[in-house]
């Protein structure tokens, strides 16, 4: 999920604000619904093995990384796929041209070599 779909998901202004403050100093947003229909949020210091919900946002990295760090913490490539709007393919490519590379440890890009 994009910076502005996750924002846009109908958070209260005081939310907002608080999203907005936290936005730097944490790895990631998940969201949920609870039964009455609210809208719950989670915000993540450090990535979860296992998420709660389909609605995820994480901050200062692109589409395709934020679809690599889903499935390196388990999720299928097709559900990462879904969640943050990517083609498979896309994916795909990625994981294959970061195949016995070294990559950045806090935001999964690829180091110069």
């Amino acid at each position: 999920m994009t910076k502005d779909e996750f924002f846009a998901l109908g958070w209260s202004d005081s939310v907002l604000q608080q999203l907005t403050e936290l936005e730097g100093k944490v790895k990631a947003f998940s969201a949920s619904r609870t039964p009455e229909g609210d809208l719950k949020v989670q915000a993540w210091t450090e990535l979860p093995k296992t998420w709660d919900s389909h609605m995820v946002y994480i901050p200062a990295i692109s589409r395709t990384q934020q679809a690599l760090l889903l499935i390196d913490s388990g999720w299928s490539a097709y559900r990462a796929c879904k969640v943050v709007g990517l083609s498979q393919a896309a994916v795909s490519r990625a994981r294959k041209r970061r195949e016995g590379r070294s990559t950045c440890p806090s935001c999964g890009q690829l180091m110069k070599s």
